[in-house]
């Protein structure tokens, strides 16, 4: 069993009992920027923490596989992750070959941009804000790194795409089975589930200039 699959497990758990991330946090004794973390993949599950997941949410887990799968000594570690992420130039609609079909970045972007020191999913890319329909939260020309591992919640803001092709930075909701896609200076977009392809989180933004 690897740590994203312990992950999954903690997702699991909060969907059987009908928890936020905020209301798991606070029965594991964590803060919910802790917990989000560790479900972002941004910070590795210890053996101590692992058995404290299990004891307090009765939660089984092989503890051997889990750190077999870490590479603990006379296993392969993994390479170490990049110091730069690429950027991808970033425009509403267009750019059409922005993404691969799993919703990763293709090729090594225009420029690059330093990996945040706690970033650590491989898949990370950056967006250079184009517009200023999210302003004066995200303003044109500053750089969005984006996680497609981090998890996604009401009120998080995305870079989405959809099936006409259209990437945007929003701020994402879901309700009653639709996603609905907030600006700050346009009407909201709403779309069935079907008609996103992917939105995957904006975890840290580098101010222009």
């Amino acid at each position: 069993m690897s740590t994203s699959e312990v992950v999954e497990k903690l997702k699991e758990y909060m969907a059987e009992n009908n928890l936020s991330a905020k209301q798991l946090a606070g029965k594991l004794g964590w803060t919910p920027g802790d917990l989000g973390a560790i479900l972002g993949g941004h910070k590795t599950i210890g053996k101590n923490r692992l058995l404290h997941i299990s004891k307090t949410l009765g939660i089984t887990f092989e503890i051997k596989k889990v750190f077999v799968a870490e590479g603990l000594p006379g296993e392969p570690v993994p390479p170490p992750l990049p110091g730069d992420i690429p950027v991808v130039a970033f425009v509403k609609g267009g750019d059409k070959g922005f993404f691969d079909e799993q919703g990763y970045p293709v090729g090594e972007g225009f420029r690059k941009t330093k990996r945040p020191y706690d970033l650590k999913d491989p898949n990370a890319y950056g967006v250079e804000v184009r517009g200023t329909s999210m302003a004066p939260k995200f303003e044109e020309k500053e750089t969005l790194v984006v996680s497609p591992a981090a998890p996604v919640m009401n009120g998080d803001y995305v870079v989405a795409r959809t099936t006409n092709e259209e990437s945007m930075v929003k701020r994402i909701y879901f309700r009653d089975g639709l996603i609905v896609l907030e600006s700050f200076n346009e009407p909201p977009l709403v779309y069935k589930k079907e008609e996103v392809l992917f939105y995957h989180k904006v975890v840290w933004v580098k101010q222009r200039g």
